[in-house]
């Protein structure tokens, strides 16, 4: 990470990336998280001694503890990160989030509606999948956006591009997701 984030400051180039633990990463220069795991893993391990971000089966910012979020913002925000939360990825299965079961109903309808029928069945069938273990951690991810969102912190929307993301819906989820996560319409508009 240190080599490339030279080359791109050389280069004049943003880079962005998956990161372990964006405490550590942001204090190299690294100016954006995608996805919570990165911020779980900093308040489990400020310091960067294990690799709770980078393990799959478990869902770092499900075990973290919220208390830590008020310094990880300062920190943060600080060092101008940008926050890409990706809800709509993560959150949207059946009792996961405010809004999941409302999400999981409609990707369904339009996946299976005729306005979707030149989208390939597999693509559309992607839309419908679920995890099979749901994640861990909503609440905290949501104190952290509204802390993030209250002390000036920079949130960008974006979907990611795997399963569960439908091209235009998706973005209006996610907007949706950071209003009920305590954002204000302005700040998701703004995002």
């Amino acid at each position: 990470l240190i080599s490339l984030l030279a080359v791109g400051k050389e280069a004049g180039v943003p880079i962005m990336g998956h990161v372990p633990n964006i405490r550590r990463a942001a204090a190299l220069g690294h100016m954006h998280q995608e996805h919570f795991f990165m911020m779980g893993a900093a308040l489990l391990d400020p310091e960067n001694k294990t690799n709770v971000g980078l393990v799959q089966s478990v869902a770092p910012e499900g075990l973290a503890d919220p208390a830590g979020i008020p310094s990880l913002v300062d920190y943060m925000v600080k060092r101008g990160v940008f926050i890409n939360p990706t809800l709509v990825a993560q959150w949207t299965n059946e009792g996961q989030g405010p809004r999941g079961p409302q999400i999981a109903k409609e990707t369904a309808q339009i996946a299976k509606g005729p306005a979707a029928a030149f989208v390939p069945f597999h693509v559309r069938n992607l839309w419908n999948r679920v995890p099979a273990d749901p994640r861990q951690g909503y609440a905290t991810n949501a104190a952290f956006l509204r802390q993030y969102a209250a002390a000036g912190g920079k949130i960008v929307v974006g979907t990611d591009a795997g399963y569960r993301t439908i091209p235009g819906f998706s973005v209006h989820y996610e907007m949706q997701m950071l209003f009920d996560a305590g954002l204000t319409p302005m700040q998701a508009l703004q995002a």
